[in-house]
């Protein structure tokens, strides 16, 4: 009993990483590879040689380096779809201990838990952590970046200079709005710099060593990120302004029983902030102050310059590529809570909001047992068991279903291009590409039907035999008729 009561927050973030671990790595393999981790899959073919991967990244909007580690996987333990989410997985269990350590810097172990406890409920950041893309390394090294900003904003330690580089420049490697989450320190430590009476140089010098080891180790991927910046236009749409708000809700799954959570959390955050900037107005040393300039001034610059560049230049956010906001935001929500005098108040508020979002994950999302990813796994079983030596006519997900395919034994071959035009080409005899008399006709994601006048004239050619739908995914089998 004396061992627990003296380490009672080091047994609690055990027993929360135990937890964390669990919802992470349970069936894991439940869900198909969706449209995303399937590009992963043929990003990251071990087949492939380095430079044909290397060659790839100089197109691609996204650093190569969770793809480069996805093809080691494959490469040591097999190229399977389980093992490319066993990363994300890890990353997302190691966040927990991140955000533990961010918390406790910022005030105490107590928050530290708590925070750490409502990341490992989090529904977003689940489903990420069985998701095989980058996502939970770039929330995880985030994270991290900013845990040792803040140890070389205090201390300035040698050590902790060169993790805040390391960190920094693995962060930088994992998502390129990264660059955003960087951008915001370098305004926090002007804001720093500004506020510091004694030591200004030193400060300066602790950061300006961190910040340039983090651009040298991130110089190989300058030739991506140029890569990057010349394309035009991203595939994301436009976003209301409201768009925060919405990502805000989003991330913690949407479930009507947290609005009030999320809503009165954050203002009562801001009351605790008020009145402790009224009780002292030192920025460094008083710890509610601190936590809300670094927090409130990642978010904004975080959220704010990429929307500004959408509206001027061109759409380019989703909101899963603000998934390393989630640890702030769930530290604001921990910070007010911890502040709450009354104890009994302030535990009661904390169980029922972690409990309602167990719940939501577990009962109203049905997580774990209800099929949520376009289900390209039982799409490819199906045609493979009912044909797999015909033809597939799909919009543009086929390539993207190239794992599965081959996984799946299938021989035929597949053609790309707007649905309605290739049907008309065939219905026209037009079409040079080849096909086989019976065909499928299949799609999942955003694959367009084509429509139904353009349907009816294909139907004057070919027939259709059977049809099977499948979450976010359909295929139908036509044969060619005899004239």
């Amino acid at each position: 009993m004396n061992f627990l009561k003296k380490h009672k927050y080091e047994v609690g973030l055990a027993a929360i990483i135990v937890l964390a671990t669990v919802l992470r790595f349970y069936r894991l393999n439940y869900q198909s590879l969706w449209y995303d981790e399937l590009y992963t899959m043929n990003e990251a073919d071990p087949s492939l040689s380095w430079k044909t991967f290397f060659d790839f990244y100089l197109k691609d909007e996204h650093p190569p380096m969770f793809f480069a580690m996805e093809r080691i996987m494959f490469t040591l333990f097999g190229y399977e779809d389980n093992v490319a989410r066993i990363l994300p997985a890890i990353a997302g269990v190691l966040n927990i201990y991140a955000i533990y350590l961010l918390g406790k810097e910022f005030l105490s172990k107590k928050l530290g838990l708590l925070a750490a406890l409502l990341l490992t409920v989090n529904s977003y950041a689940i489903y990420f952590s069985q998701e095989a893309r980058a996502y939970t390394f770039f929330s995880l090294f985030a994270t991290l970046s900013l845990f040792f900003f803040l140890r070389v904003l205090k201390q300035r330690k040698t050590s902790d200079i060169v993790k805040h580089g390391v960190s920094t420049a693995l962060m930088l490697y994992s998502h390129y709005f990264s660059l955003f989450a960087v951008f915001a320190q370098l305004v926090l430590v002007i804001i720093f710099w500004l506020n510091e009476q004694e030591h200004k140089r030193a400060l300066f010098l602790a950061f300006f060593k961190s910040m340039l080891l983090a651009l040298v180790l991130y110089v190989p991927c300058f030739p991506f990120l140029y890569a990057t910046s010349k394309i035009e236009k991203y595939w994301t749409e436009p976003q209301p302004v409201t768009f925060v708000l919405n990502y805000y809700a989003d991330f913690f799954g949407a479930y009507y029983f947290l609005y009030l959570f999320l809503f009165f959390l954050p203002l009562l955050y801001l009351y605790f902030v008020y009145r402790s900037w009224q009780e002292n107005k030192s920025i460094r040393k008083n710890p509610v102050v601190l936590s809300a300039i670094v927090l409130m001034t990642t978010i904004i610059l975080s959220f704010g310059i990429p929307y500004l560049r959408s509206v001027l230049v061109t759409p380019m956010f989703q909101n899963r590529y603000f998934f390393f906001t989630i640890p702030l935001f769930i530290l604001i929500h921990a910070m007010a809570i911890v502040l709450i005098k009354n104890r009994v108040l302030s535990y009661s508020l904390f169980l029922l909001f972690a409990l309602i979002q167990l719940y939501n994950v577990i009962i109203v999302q049905e997580y774990y047992s209800k099929v949520r990813k376009e289900d390209m796994r039982s799409l490819t079983t199906y045609i493979a068991d009912n044909g797999k030596q015909y033809s597939i006519i799909n919009e543009k997900s086929a390539w993207n279903q190239q794992y599965y395919l081959k996984k799946k034994g299938y021989t035929g071959n597949y053609v790309l291009g707007k649905m309605e035009v290739t049907l008309d080409s065939i219905v026209k005899g037009i079409n040079k590409r080849p096909l086989t008399d019976t065909v499928w006709l299949e799609g999942g994601y955003t694959d367009h039907r084509a429509p139904e006048e353009v349907m009816n004239e294909f139907g004057t050619k070919y027939t259709k035999v059977s049809e099977q739908h499948f979450h976010d995914a359909w295929a139908e089998l036509w044969v060619k008729k005899v004239l």
